[in-house]
């Protein structure tokens, strides 16, 4: 009896070995996920969890944090540094104070808006980056020499030449409408001549408290109510920025000088104003042992678009202008829009904007030089995204984000598909970068880049305000939390296991031939008390299917889970657990349907 030959459908294999990690786009390929949650690259081109993470630093009213040899945070109203709080140093717990903005050059720590400063290698030496000395009694203003004292000898004030006279003796030339002239008489060469530096002595009761020799301070209430217009006008050109030649407790030396002595008593009426003070800045850097500072808006009831530099080795002083090298810089630039970020990179100061990139070239302020670039910047709201990352910097654009080597940036996240991000927070970690941002339905998200391997994974939803890296430790700020998080770090006690998942993208889709999958094996591993299950959705509709699930017994050992999904046009497969875990492989063995399946 003959009996009818079935033949037999025709069987292809597939593997994947490699998990290239978070791709959010319609179409991905074999071994991505649409969605991750805290997996990792850690052991790529395995598939394994993020690693767990650590109770941090308590704290009752987080306000702000720097990343130096240690962590500097700031408790209300109190800085902590390596976890000893900085006693007698009170910061304002002002809404509009906060939250607070740390910056580190040398031993020194800037904590703005407070404009305070602290010494991080000994905590008793700390104080205000301004001081303001106001004034009210009698004021004296004479010239004299850069030491404060007096001009030795005779002081001649008047238009035409003294003519023969005592050596030695001053002649302060006023025969000029511009400005006086100081000239010394030389009885052996019967000629006067002019000294190129002059210098006004300010005396006052507590005038120099808080001054230093190099302080630039500006200077304001100083008139003459009687004698002549050129007396008045000659003692008003004091008002103004100027620096500090030398100061003691009653009396400062400022350079320029009056041509005859004055005497002004404040007791009643305005006073004089002596004031050392730092501008208002939106971003701070640190290059070149100074501070540099941008700002854009409105101060003072005067627009500003400026690029700020302190004097070199003296964070305090950002208007002691002047032509040596080591003098304050500040200059304005022509674009458009607010400042979002600034950074020190390749050596050099980088300020951004939306569009554009302001780079600082020069060695002192006499050849300083700003270049404007117009490219992608930092998106507004993520100047906190600035990282470098293997000489690499990455930053959060206003749809991307962009890995700049010094040339032109260019888009490294297309993986993150369409999605538009913003308010973005990020750090480096060896050849990691973390970085949190909201999505535009305010949810947010912590993404990590493994800038080796080009590789995304989605971690959760954690909303980190600021990162601190500290060796081989980060810190993390959580809004509304009492701690500064610890994502890695081997201090603190750990987590739970940690719950991940990882979905994968529309699978057989794409073929035309009615293929479908007979059998699918997953080999991995699971930690003793590690969960595994696997679960698919069929042809884009209904609910998640439990197909498989293994527990780690104990001992660690990998597993074959068989898994057979039934017929269909095409499926997503969704892997969740809890604890460590690691995924092999997973091979699919596809069979060829008919017309019909």
């Amino acid at each position: 009896m003959r009996y009818p030959r079935l033949n037999e459908l025709p069987q292809s294999r597939s593997m994947t070995e490699v998990f290239g990690g978070y791709n959010h786009n319609p179409k991905i390929a074999d071994g991505e996920f649409y969605t991750t949650t805290n997996t990792s690259s850690r052991d790529y081109p395995l598939l394994a969890p993020r690693l767990r993470r650590s109770a941090g630093v308590s704290a009752t009213n987080p306000q702000g944090m720097l990343a130096r040899d240690s962590l500097v945070y700031v408790d209300g109203a109190t800085v902590y540094v390596n976890s000893y709080p900085v006693t007698g140093l009170v910061l304002s717990t002002s809404a509009s104070m906060i939250p607070k903005r740390l910056y580190s050059m040398g031993a020194y720590i800037l904590i703005l808006p407070d404009k305070k400063w602290v010494n991080a290698s000994d905590l008793t030496e700390y104080g205000s980056t301004d001081q303001v000395n106001s004034l009210a009694g009698r004021i004296t203003y004479l010239p004299s020499r850069a030491d404060g004292t007096d001009l030795e000898g005779t002081v001649y004030t008047q238009a035409s030449d003294p003519g023969v006279v005592a050596d030695g003796s001053y002649w302060i030339d006023i025969s000029s409408s511009k400005a006086a002239v100081l000239k010394r008489y030389s009885a052996l060469s019967k000629v006067w001549t002019v000294i190129p530096t002059e210098y006004t002595r300010i005396e006052a009761i507590g005038i120099g408290t808080g001054l230093e020799v190099g302080d630039g301070i500006e200077l304001s209430g100083i008139v003459r109510g009687d004698g002549t217009a050129e007396q008045k006008a000659d003692l008003a050109k004091l008002n103004g920025f100027n620096t500090i030649v030398f100061a003691s407790a009653n009396y400062i030396v400022i350079t320029g000088m009056v041509s005859w002595v004055y005497i002004q008593d404040t007791t009643t009426g305005t006073p004089v104003v002596v004031s050392r003070a730092i501008p208002d800045m939106d971003f701070i850097t640190e290059a070149d042992n100074r501070l540099w500072g941008c700002k854009y808006g409105v101060v003072d009831g005067e627009a500003v678009n400026e690029i700020y530099a302190s004097a070199q080795g003296n964070f305090k002083n950002w208007r002691a202008y002047g032509p040596g090298s080591m003098d304050s810089y500040a200059a304005s630039v022509g674009t458009d829009g607010p400042f979002t970020g600034a950074i020190t990179y390749l050596g050099r100061p980088l300020f951004f904007k939306e569009n554009f990139l302001h780079k600082v070239y020069g060695s002192m302020p006499s050849n300083y030089q700003i270049e404007t670039v117009a490219l992608r910047g930092v998106q507004e709201g993520s100047g906190n995204s600035l990282a470098i990352v293997n000489e690499t910097l990455f930053y959060k654009g206003r749809t991307d984000v962009m890995a700049y080597d010094g040339s032109l940036p260019i888009s490294v996240s297309s993986a993150l598909g369409g999605e538009l991000y913003s308010n973005a927070a990020a750090c480096a970690y060896k050849n990691l970068y973390y970085i949190s941002m909201k999505d535009s339905s305010n949810a947010w998200h912590q993404f990590v880049l493994d800038v080796s391997k080009r590789i995304w994974h989605r971690e959760d939803s954690l909303h980190v305000r600021q990162y601190a890296q500290v060796d081989d430790e980060i810190h993390a700020w959580l809004p509304d939390t009492t701690e500064f998080k610890r994502l890695l770090g081997t201090a603190g006690t750990k987590e739970a296991a940690v719950s991940w998942s990882a979905t994968s993208g529309l699978i057989g889709y794409e073929s035309p031939d009615h293929k479908y999958v007979g059998r699918m094996d997953i080999r991995l591993r699971l930690d003793t008390g590690s969960t595994f299950a696997l679960y698919i959705r069929y042809d884009s509709a209904g609910e998640w299917v439990l197909s498989g699930s293994a527990t780690g017994g104990t001992v660690v050992r990998t597993i074959m889970l068989p898994v057979r999904p039934r017929r269909c046009d095409h499926y997503e497969m969704k892997m969740e657990g809890t604890g460590e875990f690691r995924v092999y492989s997973i091979a699919k063995i596809y069979e060829q349907g008919g017309d019909g399946r």
